[in-house]
């Protein structure tokens, strides 16, 4: 089945197959804050209890304060994961989705490992990433990659 879309047309197999395909874990949440979709292997075929349920009921981290913000204007809201070190940076970001008329029509949820695009931008680009001692915000990843380092998988042969 062809389904026309506001820039092209596209299979229903289509469809889930891109969705399959993007990066990271994506949610989306329609305007009474439902889980109507969340992003599996294309090859998987698991209809998750999880869906219709708000956010609210599944305690997702932040959602609210995401959803209050978009609805007062904000396109993109993000909140980094707290358990991020200075080689692997989550991302939760939270995507405004509207229709046509610029309606309020749901909210997307990505989470993503950024660190991987930054490193490629660095390398590309012939840069580097230097501490800040200024930025107090730097003192906790630092502190996770002395705790990684300490408890790893490395130390156990």
């Amino acid at each position: 089945m062809q389904i026309q879309l506001n820039a092209g047309m596209l299979s229903d197999k289509q469809i889930n197959e891109l969705l399959a395909s993007l990066k990271g874990e994506v949610f989306f949440f329609d305007q009474d804050k439902k889980l109507q979709y969340y992003k599996q292997p294309v090859d998987m075929n698991y209809h998750p209890q999880e869906l219709g349920k708000t956010f609210d009921e599944l305690h997702i981290e932040n959602a609210q304060k995401a959803w209050q913000n978009i609805q007062h204007g904000e396109k993109t809201v993000i909140f980094p994961a707290e358990n991020n070190s200075l080689h692997r940076f989550y991302v939760d970001r939270y995507e405004k989705v509207v229709d046509k008329n610029h309606n309020l029509v749901g909210m997307l949820r990505q989470i993503e490992d950024i660190f991987p695009l930054v490193d490629y931008y660095l390398d590309q680009t012939g840069q580097k990433l230097v501490d800040d001692p200024a930025n107090n915000k730097g003192k906790n990843f630092r502190q996770i990659d002395e705790l990684d380092a300490e408890t790893g998988a490395s130390e156990y042969k």
